[in-house]
């Protein structure tokens, strides 16, 4: 079997002192996950089939953008803050069903906090982060988690 990462740290790397993880479609396969959530909901409200979302104009932008755009479309009669903790809520449920980590990220994670201190920004929610950080005991791994809550701004700020 091919080794996830070489013996570290190679000389170029040796002024590194951390590495930052996103964790969106590089912890987790999370993006069809997302989307799965959307559609259950927009189901669940009686928006199935006329959602009027096209998801890959959102990929990278926050739940906040998709429900902004879909209340200023439909006005439905659920409250921002209501759909927002229903999609989040599908979300954590199927990724606790899912389990959708990229394969090979634990052994390349494990190898890597031997060497580096670890973190991981997102534009996620902390409550998403932690489910996903449960799996394979990642969370073991990572001292500093920043998530777009704990920032004035989110993506796409710096």
């Amino acid at each position: 079997m091919t080794s996830v990462a070489p013996d570290l740290p190679h000389p170029s790397l040796r002024h590194i002192e951390g590495v930052i993880f996103d964790m969106d479609g590089v912890i987790v396969d999370s993006e069809p996950r997302h989307q799965q959530a959307f559609m259950d909901i927009f189901h669940e409200i009686g928006y199935a089939d006329n959602h009027g979302i096209q998801f890959e104009d959102y990929l990278g932008k926050s739940d906040r953008a998709v429900w902004d755009d879909f209340i200023s479309i439909h006005q439905p009669s659920h409250s921002i803050e209501d759909l927002t903790s229903r999609k989040q809520n599908r979300l954590i449920d199927l990724i606790r069903k899912e389990k959708p980590i990229f394969e090979t990220l634990p052994a390349l994670v494990e190898k890597l906090a031997q060497k580096f201190t670890l973190s991981v920004a997102s534009g996620s929610l902390h409550p998403v982060i932690d489910v996903v950080l449960e799996l394979e005991n990642l969370r073991t791994f990572f001292p500093n988690v920043v998530s777009s809550q704990d920032v004035p701004k989110g993506k796409p700020a710096p």
